[in-house]
């Protein structure tokens, strides 16, 4: 088996650029501490974005014409006598040029006008969304100043500033200016691509039309981010994450959250083996059950029995903890069909804790305007008296949007 050396350097520089990125990222979030685990996916798919570019571009610098033009422009570059003069040239066409388009607007007054748009769009979104799925930048409010904000940037305050100030409308509504700048420009497009007839000759739906169509939705979907309001129905393991920057004491109080892992048994059987209806022991370990014969779930005369046992994963095999409840409950050996399936964190513990209610009681004062909580973790246990909880924080956040 041999090795093309070209590939392999291209694989070596991707590697490297890659695990500079990893290590950045790392360092950057303060060994993961500013590190979102919900936006993991997104970080690895910069990584791998960081690898394919890198590799492509060394492919591309290793071709004999390519490689060549590289290496003597660069000497050339940096000829001692024609620095000066170059570095001028380049800061002139890197500002003219390059920032402000003027070869595009050469040719066309609305095309460069949308390329603009788009392209500092672009660049604007990527300027605030990979730091911050990095961990490179975070925000926490000031101790003892609820209205303040502090800034950090790898790990380093680097200013505080009040919430309702301007620059912090700014600079929160980032996002937003980018979809501005990004819609604007794909309105523009879109304009020339219907009217010019040149380029509607060309023009191919998959290459110059879709590009426009996926824009104007990513940019949609980022004026979206925009909420006056907020209802939390999250689970408290997610809700102190996301209180965490902006109410650290609800946080806290949400930090050591409890709950417990279920193991569901689905066990198929004949309707003639299993006397109904279930008749459970009081000493098994048995968060729910429930049973059904519905004939869009099973085959005529079967029943679907599924048993919600708290039993940890590392306690028993799946083959073991069937046959176990198979034998306390005297049930037959020979099930029609078996699935057992493992549901880490399923059911919350803290609310049926001594204490509950008093510190839900707490947190429902340090919420800000504008947010309320809902769900099973916080006061709400019964189906029903979660959806009437929903409903209550639907009402009380309309009724504060109204006064507002």
């Amino acid at each position: 088996m041999t090795f093309d050396p070209a590939k392999l350097r291209a694989t070596t520089w991707g590697v490297a650029a890659t695990a500079l990125l990893g290590a950045l990222i790392v360092f950057g979030s303060r060994r993961l501490d500013h590190f979102d685990a919900a936006l993991v996916g997104y970080t690895f798919a910069t990584l791998f974005a960081t690898f394919g570019i890198t590799y492509r571009y060394a492919m591309w610098l290793q071709r004999p014409p390519t490689r060549m033009y590289w290496r003597r422009g660069w000497r050339t570059f940096l000829l001692p006598q024609l620095l000066g003069p170059h570095l001028l040239a380049l800061a002139r066409r890197f500002f003219l040029e390059l920032a402000a388009n003027r070869f595009i607007f050469r040719r066309d007054v609305f095309r460069g006008t949308a390329h603009l748009l788009i392209m500092w769009g672009c660049i604007l979104a990527a300027a605030i969304t990979f730091p911050l799925v990095w961990g490179w930048i975070h925000f926490e409010t000031v101790p003892g100043e609820i209205d303040m904000y502090r800034a950090y940037v790898f790990g380093l305050a680097v200013r505080d500033f009040p919430v309702e100030s301007l620059f912090a409308f700014v600079v929160f509504h980032g996002l937003v200016w980018a979809s501005v700048l990004v819609i604007a420009g794909v309105m523009l497009a879109f304009r020339r691509r219907m009217i010019d007839h040149g380029a509607v000759a060309v023009q191919q739906f998959g290459f110059d039309m879709m590009p426009l169509v996926l824009l104007f939705a990513v940019s949609v979907t980022g004026l979206m981010l925009t909420a006056s309001a907020l209802i939390v129905a999250a689970p408290a393991r997610y809700a102190e994450r996301m209180f965490r920057s902006f109410a650290p004491e609800i946080s806290e109080r949400l930090w050591n959250y409890r709950y417990d892992t279920i193991t569901r048994v689905s066990l198929g059987y004949r309707c003639d083996q299993i006397k109904l209806p279930l008749d459970l022991p009081w000493d098994v370990a048995m968060a729910h059950s429930l049973w059904t014969d519905y004939p869009s779930r099973v085959p005529d005369d079967h029943l679907l029995i599924q048993l919600g046992v708290r039993i940890p994963p590392d306690r028993a095999t799946p083959e073991a903890l069937v046959s176990t409840l198979q034998q306390q409950l005297g049930w037959p050996t020979n099930p029609a069909a078996v699935l057992v399936a493992r549901w880490p964190e399923a059911d919350p513990l803290s609310c049926l804790m001594p204490g509950h209610r008093e510190n839900m009681d707490a947190i429902e004062r340090l919420l800000p305007q504008g947010v309320a909580l809902a769900g099973s973790d916080y006061r709400a246990q019964r189906f029903q008296d979660r959806v009437e909880q929903g409903q209550e924080a639907a009402r009380r956040i309309g009724a504060w949007l109204r006064e507002k």
